[in-house]
């Protein structure tokens, strides 16, 4: 947009020249940080799961809790924050997403040999490093932060080997940092799926694993290959340098385990099999249903990363678990393993049953975590493919499923802290980073609001968003189009065009003024529609609006500089 590209100018120069000039200091010369001082009084502090100081005060000094106790006293240059109705816990660490990464587009041309693709076409790209592909001004960065994310493991979109994966800070670039500044570790993981390419091999989950057979095993070739040639290299050809084998030989010798995600049991069982057999490392991401897998991820003591995606509940008649339901007529049949309604009579017995076994689905991905935990596997939460608004609800499900409370927050800060070997991490320790969350309640309450939130000793106060007219939840619109809008600025009216493509979860789009831009983040809540995009001049632009048939009212947040009104109208086809 070139929504305030003056105004942002006029921004900078009036809150900054005065600064610079004071302090002579001229165009390109870092300015010294300065020392931030919190202290946060009185409040309840969990400082683990299950070690709670009732009454006590955590100082922050540069990033780093500097002392927390029931007689700490507040130092004289830090800045109060009365914490008599709050509750401090260490931030939420999300053990595996995509939040704050770009997606780069993949290669989908045809090909002359569809059986010998390149491995680019293959999606056979284990060297890209995700951090090339940061985008931490996104919007999705900052919901995450809003309900108490501070660190998330990323790592890159794309197919069967996307690439390997690093933890970054959910904040934004501090002044003078580009988009590395969020980034706390080296590469941490080798992501894995059965995600198949379009039209080339390996384009079955059995190809896939013949292809990752064979990769590794030439891997471990190479590795020999190398090795003889530097430790007597006469007589020998040089191994010419091959960028994927090189990336594949860093999880052979343990240094990067195999982040495998999956969809489903039969993935899951040959995710673990490819896995041991090829004696690699493995956390196993995904897995919405683990009884089937308990036995066998005990016996390998292999971790497993839960997702908080969870399917909408269903409201069943629970005597329909117990078949049948009710009195069939003669010769129908209506048990969940096998439904045939015969005639108009068996219809309402039918509809049971679907019900029944709907539920008895959902129950089994809510009560997931309680199964792992008793099962005593260790395990952290991803928040892959989850909307950020249903993550807090979705917990309370878990719990209401049989999840202990403690072994909920353990699965948000001190498991992924230690399973991704973040040990700055996860607790209210002195000498640990100064990742925070402040609440005015149980976190896990519905009625209890996040209002801090400390990333590395930057603080974020939570504002309460609020609630656009006309929303309704369980409106059912289609927001695909093009729509012509135009923002209202104190910089004059700033028209354009956005266009929203796909339906249900899978919605992407473009939004135009003077160059087309990507959209980030789209979703449709009800009638609400969300979604991000990057401007260069301002960072993150945040749009949220109501679709009433061809109309579209709301707000545009454009960082700092606050929110203005949009209007849209959908264009015919």
């Amino acid at each position: 947009m070139r929504l305030t590209t003056r105004l942002v100018a006029f921004l900078l120069f009036l809150f900054f020249a005065p600064l610079l000039h004071a302090q002579g200091i001229t165009e390109g010369t870092p300015l010294r940080p300065v020392t931030r001082t919190f202290a946060i009084t009185n409040a309840r502090v969990v400082q683990a799961p299950g070690q709670v100081l009732e009454r006590g005060t955590v100082v922050v000094r540069d990033g780093i809790i500097e002392s927390v106790g029931a007689n700490v006293l507040a130092p004289h240059d830090a800045e109060i924050i009365e914490g008599d109705s709050l509750t401090v816990y260490a931030g939420f660490i999300d053990a595996f997403s995509h939040v704050g990464v770009t997606q780069v587009e993949e290669d989908e041309e045809d090909i002359d040999d569809p059986g010998n693709p390149t491995n680019d076409r293959a999606g056979i790209m284990p060297q890209r490093d995700v951090r090339t592909m940061l985008d931490p001004s996104g919007g999705s960065i900052k919901d995450l932060r809003n309900i108490g994310f501070t660190v998330a493991h990323v790592v890159p979109e794309g197919r069967m080997l996307p690439g390997k994966g690093v933890a970054i800070l959910l904040r934004e670039p501090q002044r003078f940092e580009d988009a590395q500044g969020v980034v706390l570790t080296g590469s941490l993981s080798l992501y894995a799926q059965f995600e198949r390419s379009e039209g080339v091999y390996p384009g079955t989950p059995m190809g896939i694993m013949a292809k990752m057979r064979d990769l590794f095993i030439e891997a471990r070739r190479r590795r020999t290959s190398v090795n003889r040639y530097y430790s007597d290299p006469e007589g020998r050809a040089r191994p010419a340098y091959d960028p994927v084998l090189v990336a594949l030989q860093e999880a052979l010798d343990a240094n990067l385990p195999m982040y495998f995600r999956v969809e489903n049991t039969n993935e899951a069982f040959r995710a673990l099999n490819i896995t041991e057999e090829l004696e690699l490392p493995m956390v196993l991401v995904g897995l919405p249903w683990s009884t089937p897998l308990t036995n066998r991820l005990a016996d390998r003591r292999i971790t497993a990363i839960a997702p908080l995606a969870l399917p909408d509940t269903v409201a069943a008649d629970t005597t329909a678990l117990a078949i049948p339901v009710a009195t069939p007529s003669p010769g129908a049949s209506v048990s969940i393993q096998q439904r045939r309604a015969r005639s108009h009579r068996d219809l309402e017995n039918e509809r049971a049953a679907l019900r029944a076994q709907r539920a008895a689905a959902v129950g089994r991905y809510e009560s997931n975590a309680a199964t792992l935990q008793d099962a005593e596997i260790p395990f952290a939460f991803s928040t892959y493919e989850v909307k950020t608004g249903d993550i807090r609800e979705n917990l309370r499900r878990m719990i209401t499923a049989g999840l202990n409370a403690d072994d909920a927050l353990a699965a948000l800060t001190t498991s992924p802290a230690e399973l991704l070997g973040l040990g700055m991490l996860g607790t209210v320790e002195e000498g640990k980073m100064a990742n925070l969350v402040l609440t005015d309640g149980d976190y896990f309450e519905e009625d209890t609001n996040v209002l801090l939130v400390f990333v590395e000793g930057v603080k974020y106060e939570i504002e309460e968003e609020e609630e656009l007219e006309g929303a309704d939840p369980d409106a059912v619109v289609d927001p695909a189009g093009t729509w012509a809008f135009s923002v209202a600025t104190p910089d004059g009216e700033v028209e354009g065009t956005f266009t929203i493509t796909g339906s249900g979860t899978s919605l992407t789009g473009t939004i135009r003024t003077d160059e087309t831009r990507d959209l980030e983040s789209v979703t449709l809540e009800g009638n609400v529609l969300n979604f991000s995009f990057t401007q260069p001049e301002m960072g993150s632009v945040r749009v949220s609006g109501v679709i009433d048939g061809d109309s579209f009212s709301g707000t545009a947040t454009v960082g700092s500089l606050g929110s203005f009104s949009i209007t849209a109208t959908r264009r015919p086809n």
